[in-house]
């Protein structure tokens, strides 16, 4: 990896004599605090481009409240963005299944013990009442839980009456509606309170799809990108290795924006 043009992967650098942390570790510091399928999803000019029915660009949005339907790779990359570029504010992703176990209190202090490193949530305010914005994704549920659409709705009406922003992400391959397990016509009511947002697809969707439209394979969906399948490598006949010459070792950490995946440029400004 090639060494940052500014401060030489020391990670800072020295201004009117004193120290101060280098972009290059900033960056460094933001991507190791994104989950693994934000950090690697693939961004587009059209991402950085995409608006709010016209009306500003979906990433310059975070002091909206937003319901927005896309596809769920797309949907990585907006998030990759708005963390990149509202690095100074703290963005919260959850979805109703999270929801769903701070409320049946599988994440409270009695559950994980007073050793746990595991973040822990007494109550559906201690989840949703910190971040600057909250994005909850949609249809996580995977199992009926008659409590679902109430709790869901607590923690809308929590962020809504604080008139603090909240994006709710709804997958464009399995859209959140009637037949959700976190469902009700109040839930529904307080999805249409706020600017309705559907994204034509940017980026591919992952994995063959149904008639329906719907992702077939979930392991290789964009419904559950933390799974990551290796795919099989063809068997190589051996041969008589050639004798090489050896490389200088180089610093295999993340650099800058490499750090964050692909799909965005060093010095790019959003």
């Amino acid at each position: 990896m090639a060494p940052c043009e500014i401060c030489g992967n020391a990670g800072v650098v020295e201004r009117d004599g004193k120290l101060l942390e280098c972009e290059c570790a900033e960056l460094r510091r933001i991507a190791a605090a994104m989950p693994s399928y934000i950090r690697t999803a693939k961004v587009k000019e059209e991402h950085v481009r995409a608006s709010v029915d016209g009306k500003g660009r979906i990433i310059d949005s975070i002091d909206k409240s937003l319901y927005i339907i896309a596809y769920w790779n797309d949907m990585r990359a907006f998030i990759k963005l708005v963390m990149l570029k509202h690095r100074k504010k703290f963005i919260r992703i959850i979805s109703d299944r999270e929801l769903r176990d701070v409320f049946v209190g599988s994440t409270s202090r009695a559950a994980r013990g007073d050793d746990s490193k595991e973040p822990v949530y007494n109550s559906i305010e201690d989840l949703v009442k910190a971040p600057d914005l909250l994005m909850i994704r949609l249809n996580e549920l995977a199992y009926k839980n008659k409590a679902a659409s109430g709790i869901l709705e607590e923690a809308l009406c929590y962020r809504f009456d604080r008139n603090e922003p909240v994006w709710l992400l709804s997958n464009a391959t399995k859209p959140f509606g009637q037949g959700s397990i976190a469902y009700s016509d109040a839930v529904w009511s307080l999805c249409k309170s706020i600017p309705n947002i559907r994204v034509e697809q940017i980026s591919p969707i992952d994995g063959p799809t149904d008639a329906t439209g719907v992702v077939a394979s979930v392991a290789n969906s964009p419904l559950a990108p933390e799974q990551v399948t290796s795919t099989p490598r063809a068997s190589v006949p051996k041969t008589k290795p050639k004798a090489v010459r050896s490389a200088p070792d180089e610093d295999d950490r993340p650099s800058g924006f490499a750090g964050f995946g692909s799909g965005v440029k060093p010095g790019r400004r959003l």
